[in-house]
């Protein structure tokens, strides 16, 4: 052999470089993602959630009384339409059950669900999201009116009806005596007590179940009834602590 000669052996130099291995990944997966230059062109913001656009910037609130404390919630935006519904319904829905429980909660509560609203037109308003992440946007859900949530409106509406119902029942129930001060003749009353114990109230002049009453005269000052009329068959005396007659009702059966 020359000993010029080239003696490098290249029998065991590949063409090709060699397949990948199990498991491996081949150059052309090696390369870096593409991101498309146009991505949310033109786009003011994205979904904080799940990167989709278009989004609303606005804030999402919820409330929850808890009888002697509050709980106040809120979810930050932005949000795309699917994400901001769901959201929306989530928190409403949260607050209709739960945020009626403390004194200020009913004063409170009805004033987040009404802040909601703004909200919630913005979002509305909204095209269906185009996604911008391996995150997909959210579930909307049912809408609040056919969730059981929609029930919780009826708490304030309860509290609002027993409040004037109170209020009624004050002004022309009460006590006998707060009734009774303000008897004049031609007034009808009835008695839902005894005649030791008798507690007055008035009532409309039509026959009823009890017997109605009407007042024939009212005398100041004094506890004889020698002053009553002759039809007079009952007397309801008003007096105080010491025992003192204020006035005497003169009361005859409604004819």
């Amino acid at each position: 052999m020359p000993d010029n000669a080239d003696t490098t052996d290249t029998t065991d130099i590949p063409s090709d470089p060699p397949a990948p291995k199990p498991g491996m990944l081949g150059p052309e997966f090696r390369r870096a993602p593409e991101v498309d230059p146009h991505y949310a062109e033109g786009v003011r913001f994205t979904c904080s959630n799940c990167g989709s656009y278009p989004a609303a910037d606005v804030n999402l609130r919820g409330h929850r009384g808890l009888v002697l404390w509050m709980e106040f919630q809120k979810e930050k935006g932005p949000f795309c339409r699917s994400c901001g519904l769901s959201e929306y319904r989530d928190m409403t829905s949260g607050t209709l059950v739960g945020g009626w429980w403390s004194p200020f909660s009913l004063v409170i509560a009805p004033y987040v669900l009404i802040g909601n609203f703004d909200a919630y037109t913005q979002i509305r308003a909204l095209e269906e999201p185009v996604p911008g992440s391996p995150r997909s946007p959210m579930i909307v859900g049912a809408p609040v009116h056919r969730r059981p949530a929609v029930l919780g409106l009826l708490v304030p509406l309860v509290v609002v009806a027993a409040i004037v119902l109170w209020a009624v029942a004050a002004r022309s129930g009460g006590t006998s005596e707060d009734d009774m001060a303000k008897a004049r003749t031609g007034h009808c009353v009835t008695n839902s007590g005894s005649a030791l114990a008798p507690k007055m109230r008035f009532t409309d002049c039509v026959p009823q179940a009890s017997p109605v009453f009407t007042v024939l005269a009212r005398i100041e000052g004094s506890g004889e009834v020698a002053g009553c009329p002759e039809a007079t068959t009952e007397t309801f005396f008003s007096s105080r602590p010491s025992g003192v007659v204020e006035y005497v009702l003169c009361l005859a059966p409604l004819a």
